[in-house]
């Protein structure tokens, strides 16, 4: 998610397209691609592609773009293509890796309302990142890692104000005490 990947030569509306599943697959494949969808493509049906791309990307606030190519977004947009394009494949799991990188403080403010209601759809979020607003803002649980061994787990409030992690990543005094 740091490095945005996208289909630049087509439209925003096509980039969601090609990443929908359709979930009428046979094997073992089968119940990973009809996992929960948390209502984004509720009443959809699997051969209406264009509608549930529709419906995504008015949850990531970019349906006004649909028929633009996605070479023309600017970055904070192509980031939200890019979730759309995650969200298509019905994942139980989303992980997205530094989602605040590169964005602007109002830019800010609206990815993180975004991966809020991506998380009232009910899909469970993993997220890498090391904005702290970022994560005091979203996180219900938090477990922190300093060089690869894990310090602290909790909830948010907790974890901030954790020795370890005070020490480690916020430089010196707990901020218990501010």
């Amino acid at each position: 998610f740091q490095v945005v990947r996208i289909f630049s030569k087509l439209t925003v509306i096509d980039n969601v397209m090609a990443a929908l599943v359709d979930r009428r697959r046979k094997g073992p494949w089968r119940l990973a691609f009809e996992s929960v969808t948390g209502g984004m493509t509720k009443g959809v049906k699997p051969s209406n592609n264009r509608d549930a791309a529709e419906k995504l990307l008015e949850l990531v606030g970019i349906a006004r773009y649909r028929d633009e190519l996605a070479e023309n977004l600017p970055y904070a947009l192509t980031k939200r293509l890019e979730i759309a394009r995650a969200l298509a494949t019905r994942p139980k799991l989303l992980l997205l890796d530094e989602p605040s990188s590169g964005l602007n403080p109002a830019e800010l403010v609206e990815q993180i309302a975004l991966i809020r209601d991506i998380k009232k759809q009910g899909i469970t979020i993993l997220i890498i990142e090391h904005v702290m607003k970022v994560i005091m803002d979203i996180s219900d649980r938090l477990i922190v890692l300093h060089y690869g061994k894990k310090i602290a787990e909790g909830d948010p409030q907790t974890v901030y104000t954790d020795p370890n992690v005070v020490q480690a990543y916020l430089g010196g005094e707990s901020h218990a005490a501010h």
